[in-house]
């Protein structure tokens, strides 16, 4: 019992808020023959405030392009409240992680902090993590064209090379050591490696 015999009866499963408590304990023996009928003592008993438990987010790898609602939303705590996700800049200074942010390639320290909704049996808490966002891989397809008359410049082929990403094509050819391939060059005849 808490406080006195009349207040809430306690079993294995009950769970008290935060507080200091008296706790009243009864005892009948199954042998009243043999033993005092009944015993009492008491016991004073402080519910102190719980941190709450922040469990990482499982993706601490993720590809370039990934939004981290894919970290935030996998990222639990066992109990209500406000969930918030930092980053620290090149200055020291926390910036906030929005589930549509998408971060470059490279490795972060990311604080999780928690501001609990039962602020009454619960402490704020936070945890530092790592995440790694690998970079994407590119790949190039060449030109479909494979032959040229003599005397077309390399505009069609090199304007019908492409890439998965933005970014600058250099053409060499292995036939005429280390010459430069630009829009208006003209290769003579001849089968060439590009």
């Amino acid at each position: 019992f808490i406080n006195n015999e009349s207040e809430q009866e306690l079993t294995t499963s009950t769970t008290l808020n935060v507080g200091i408590y008296t706790i009243y304990c009864k005892f009948v023996p199954d042998d009243l023959s043999n033993y005092t009928t009944q015993v009492i003592a008491t016991k004073t008993l402080e519910i102190q405030k719980k941190y709450a438990t922040i469990t990482p987010s499982p993706n601490s790898t993720i590809a370039y392009q990934t939004p981290m609602s894919s970290v935030i939303n996998t990222t639990s705590v066992n109990t209500t409240g406000t969930l918030s996700l930092y980053i620290l800049d090149d200055f020291g200074t926390q910036i906030l992680i929005n589930p549509t942010d998408v971060l470059n390639a490279d490795t972060y320290t990311i604080i999780n902090e928690f501001s609990p909704t039962d602020t009454a049996n619960y402490l704020s808490s936070s945890i530092t993590t790592t995440l790694t966002v690998s970079p994407l891989s590119t790949s190039i397809t060449m030109s479909p064209i494979n032959t040229l008359s003599y005397g077309t410049t390399m505009e069609a082929y090199i304007n019908t090379t492409t890439s998965t990403v933005s970014g600058t094509f250099t053409f060499n050819v292995t036939h005429i050591s280390g010459q430069l391939i630009t829009l208006s060059t003209t290769l003579n005849v001849a089968t060439y490696s590009i």
